[in-house]
C-alpha cells in the first residue's frame, strides 16, 4: 500500500474512533506486542469542563461537563524506528485513547503495521461518511419552509404591531 494518506492527521482520530473499540484495541495489541511504548505525558482520564462567556455581561460560566481521556506516547520498534502519537477523546477510557495514540504514531511515523492501521483508517472514514450522509438526509427532511407562512398572512398583517399602536 502507498504510505501516503489523503486524510490530514487532524482527522485520523475522528475516523479511527468509528471502528469498534474492541476491534481497534485487539489490532493495536497484535501490532505493538514487541514495541516499547513510553508515555510522553501521564495518561489522564476525567471530566472536561466547557467554559463560555455570557454575552451581555461577559461573565464566564460553565456550560457543562464531558468525559475526556488524553494520552501522549512515544513508540519504539525493535528495528529502531520511533514515532510519537497522541489522542484526546471524549470517552472515559485511557486504554482506548492509548490505542488511538498508537495508531496515530504508526501512521505519522510510517512504522511497521502502517498498512493495517491505514486500512482501519479507511474503514473508519467510510463509516463516518455513511453516518454523516444519513444525518444530512434526516436534517434535510426536517427543514421548515417559512415562505408558506407568507401565504397565510394577509397583505395588511405585516405591521400588526404598528396597527395595534395606532389603535391605542
Amino acid at each position: 500500500m502507498n504510505k501516503e494518506l489523503k486524510l490530514p492527521r487532524a482527522q485520523w482520530i475522528k475516523a479511527l474512533s468509528q471502528i469498534k473499540r474492541q476491534d481497534l484495541i485487539e489490532q493495536v495489541q497484535t501490532l505493538a506486542k514487541d514495541w516499547f511504548i513510553k508515555p510522553i505525558s501521564p495518561p489522564q482520564s476525567g471530566l472536561g469542563v466547557l467554559k463560555m462567556k455570557e454575552s451581555t455581561m461577559s461573565e464566564a460560566f460553565f456550560l457543562g461537563e464531558f468525559p475526556l481521556s488524553s494520552v501522549g506516547i512515544e513508540v519504539s520498534t525493535p528495528g529502531g524506528a520511533m514515532a510519537q502519537g497522541a489522542a484526546n477523546i471524549m470517552h472515559d477510557d485511557v486504554k482506548y485513547a492509548e490505542a488511538l495514540a498508537i495508531c496515530d504514531a504508526v501512521l505519522a511515523g510510517k512504522l511497521d503495521g502502517f498498512d493495517e492501521i491505514a486500512a482501519l483508517l479507511t474503514q473508519g472514514l467510510s463509516i463516518f461518511e455513511e453516518n454523516e450522509s444519513a444525518r444530512k438526509k434526516i436534517l434535510s427532511s426536517t427543514r421548515v419552509d417559512f415562505s408558506l407562512l407568507e401565504d397565510a398572512i394577509g397583505p395588511h398583517d405585516h405591521n400588526t404591531t404598528n396597527n395595534v399602536a395606532k389603535d391605542i
